[in-house]
């Protein structure tokens, strides 16, 4: 499944903070490519981890994604 997630980006004086609020995720990188890669490692991480404590439908509703009862 993929799934878009939303993050800010901003310029620090030495490097790239990525921020998904959503999630209360924050990192970090030396430029911009390293912090897009490392905000995409920590939601899949964060949504692993959600996943084997058994509230990721909660972490994805953060997200706006709903699940169908049937499903």
């Amino acid at each position: 499944m993929i799934l878009e997630v939303p993050f800010i980006l901003k310029k620090g004086k030495s490097c790239f903070v990525a921020e998904c609020v959503d999630l209360n995720i924050v990192t970090q990188g030396a430029t911009l490519r390293e912090a897009r890669k490392n905000v995409a490692e920590a939601v899949n991480l964060h949504l692993k981890s959600a996943r084997e404590l058994g509230i990721l439908d909660d972490e994805l509703e953060k997200l706006g994604v709903i699940k169908k009862k049937n499903e």
